[in-house]
């Protein structure tokens, strides 16, 4: 008897080599996404730490074109800041779907596994019907030889 080949070898290979790369991906997103993060966080530390710098100038006097300053400074980086956590959030976004995706084509990989596992299944159990067979037509020769001979 052949030895067991499933047909679908590429497909399932394909199907792998699509994981991988899903996966990659997610990965990278997920780094994007960090560094983004990270990046809005540095960001709203120093809107905090102008913030408190100003209230600390007021409180000792400041002049009015230096709290002007200050002030047309923080709407550019509250500006700033609500673009970066935009953009954060939309990565967020990008992760999630990649990470859809990734299950996606961890659910086909998986399914043409299963085919694969239930064909190996088939196909030992047609090789133990196989070799049964093999071993009771030699039991039965060997029978019908040591009946001949007592003839």
């Amino acid at each position: 008897m052949k030895r067991f080949n499933f047909r679908l070898k590429k497909v399932l290979k394909h199907k792998e080599i699509v994981e991988d790369l899903e996966k990659e991906r997610l990965g990278k997103a997920k780094s994007e996404l960090q560094r983004e993060r990270e990046r809005l966080q540095k960001m709203e530390d120093q809107r905090r730490r102008t913030r408190e710098e100003l209230k600390e100038r007021r409180a000792s006097r400041i002049s009015l074109p230096e709290a002007l300053i200050y002030e047309a400074y923080l709407e550019k980086v509250d500006e700033e800041v609500s673009q970066q956590a935009t953009k954060a959030a939309q990565l967020s976004k990008k992760v999630q779907r990649t990470r859809d995706d990734l299950l996606q084509a961890s659910q086909e990989k998986r399914i043409v596994e299963k085919l694969r596992e239930r064909k190996k299944a088939e196909y030992t159990t047609e090789l133990r019907k196989f070799e049964q067979g093999i071993s009771d037509e030699a039991s039965v020769n060997q029978f019908n030889r040591k009946l001949r001979g007592k003839l």
